[in-house]
C-alpha cells in the first residue's frame, strides 16, 4: 500500500496516528491512500495533475474545503482528513455521513462540452460564441450551468476542474 500526500512534512506527522490495517474495502487491501491536505484548489489541481493517481482501488482523505471540488474528478471514496485519527474502520457505516463519495455520474451536454473546451482554450464569450454559432448570451448560460453542474464556485476553478477532466479521460 501506498500513501501519496500533497505535503511530506504533514504525512511524517500523521504516520504515528495512521493504522495501515484500517484500509480494507469489501475485505481487500487498498493500494493508494490518497492525503490531500491543502484546501487551496491551485494546489489540489497541480498535486492531483502531477501524479496521475489511478482511482482503482485507492481512498481519498481531502479537507472538508476540497471535498465538493473532488466530486466528478475522482471515482473513489472521499473522507473527511480528520477521519484518518480516529480509531474506525473506512468501512464503518456510522461514519458514512462523513464520506463523500461520486456515486452520481458526471454528465455533460454535447453543447457544455463545447462551451467548456472554449473555455480551456482561452476562448472569451464572444469568441466562443461565434465560434460555436450561438449568442454571447447562450454561451453565458452554457458557463453558468458548468458552474452549477460541476459544483464550483468561479470561473478559475471551472477552468481547473475541466483541466483535471480532460487529464482524466472524462470528457
Amino acid at each position: 500500500m501506498r500513501f501519496i500526500c500533497d505535503n511530506s512534512y504533514f504525512l511524517e506527522g500523521m504516520k504515528e496516528y495512521i493504522n495501515p490495517g484500517k484500509f480494507i474495502i469489501s475485505g481487500m487491501q487498498t493500494d493508494n491512500v490518497v492525503i490531500i491536505s491543502s484546501s487551496r484548489i491551485s494546489e489540489i489541481v497541480g498535486f492531483l495533475y502531477k501524479n496521475n493517481i489511478s482511482d482503482m482501488n485507492t481512498l481519498y482523505f481531502s479537507s472538508p474545503e476540497a471535498l465538493r471540488f473532488l466530486w466528478g474528478v475522482v471515482d473513489s471514496p472521499v473522507y473527511d482528513i480528520r477521519h484518518l485519527t480516529e480509531r474506525c474502520s473506512v468501512n464503518d457505516i456510522s461514519h458514512l455521513y462523513r464520506a463523500f463519495m461520486s456515486v452520481e455520474k458526471l454528465t455533460l451536454s454535447g453543447r457544455q462540452v463545447n462551451v467548456l473546451m472554449m473555455l480551456l482554450y482561452g476562448s472569451n464569450g464572444t469568441e466562443g460564441a461565434r465560434y460555436l454559432g450561438m449568442s454571447e448570451k447562450t454561451f453565458s448560460t452554457h458557463k453558468q450551468n458548468l458552474i452549477k453542474r460541476l459544483r464550483v464556485h468561479n470561473e478559475v476553478e471551472l477552468l481547473y476542474k475541466g483541466m483535471l477532466l480532460v487529464r482524466k479521460g472524462r470528457l
